[in-house]
């Protein structure tokens, strides 16, 4: 039988860390790469081992949260997964717990759910709701004389994120605008900016500087635009639970909760 341990990967690890992030979540090679340029190294990295071989893991990236203009100290838990053929010996209940207690002197510890059904998975480790988000789909179509740049210019969307006044939001790095930049499409104008993907002939629009009014507007301008059969916007400030955390914080008093999503 072989020996079952739990510590930081090593560095020797990547190809197989990265085969089990596309077995598993079935992402991109292009995301995958991205991931693992960006966001990977071994300090942050947590795993367990069955002798040499990589079986769950869970990925952390130390964050500071702003909060009306106060700086929170955070931690963001992502990329759990075990193996298929491993399932069912409670690696990820183990692994968060490991992860939980390695950062138990940040403020918040948060992560987002993959799907609904993971909520009441993750509230026996002890994480509860945090922040909410809606999705809306336009299916309308406007024709409108709007000026737009295609082009991703940090300088504009690292300005318009810093001063959205959102009450809760990530800080982000330079080089987190560069992934960003190089994650998703860019929409830039005069007085803002919204990143977004295409899909099926279907665009989600992840994030935005503008109000949700505004940007619905913006949704039925890129159905004729784009000759897309939609678009999907994720609603600031919605009533389905989007992440959940551990804080001694609390959290039910913050209003608007709205965590930026993109790569956080």
């Amino acid at each position: 039988m072989s020996l079952i341990t739990v510590s930081n990967c090593k560095e020797k690890d990547e190809i197989q860390l990265r085969k089990l992030w596309k077995d598993i979540f079935k992402d991109t090679d292009e995301y995958i790469d991205i991931f693992f340029k960006y966001k990977f190294s071994c300090d942050n990295t947590f795993v367990i081992y069955e002798g040499e071989e990589v079986v769950s893991t869970i990925y952390a990236e130390d964050i500071t949260f702003n909060y009306k203009g106060e700086k929170i100290s955070g931690v963001y838990l992502c990329g759990i997964l075990t193996k298929e053929d491993r399932r069912g010996k409670g690696y990820a209940k183990e692994l968060i717990s490991y992860a939980v207690n390695h950062f138990k002197d940040k403020k918040i510890i948060f992560l987002i759910p993959a799907n609904q059904s993971l909520f009441s998975f993750y509230k026996q480790s002890g994480f509860r709701p945090f922040t909410y988000i809606d999705k809306v789909t336009v299916t309308e179509k406007e024709d409108k004389d709007i000026k737009f740049k295609e082009i991703f210019d940090k300088e504009k969307v690292s300005y318009y994120y810093n001063n959205s006044r959102d009450e809760l939001y990530v800080e982000r790095s330079s080089l987190m605008f560069d992934a960003i930049g190089e994650c998703y499409k860019f929409l830039i104008f005069e007085d803002g900016y919204i990143a977004y993907y295409i899909e099926d002939n279907k665009a989600v629009i992840m994030e935005y500087s503008y109000s949700y009014e505004d940007v619905y507007e913006i949704a039925k301008w890129m159905n004729y635009k784009f000759s897309l059969g939609e678009t999907t916007i994720y609603k600031k400030y919605g009533e389905e639970p989007f992440s959940v955390c551990i804080t001694d914080l609390d959290v039910e008093k913050i209003d608007k909760k709205y965590i930026n999503i993109m790569l956080n």
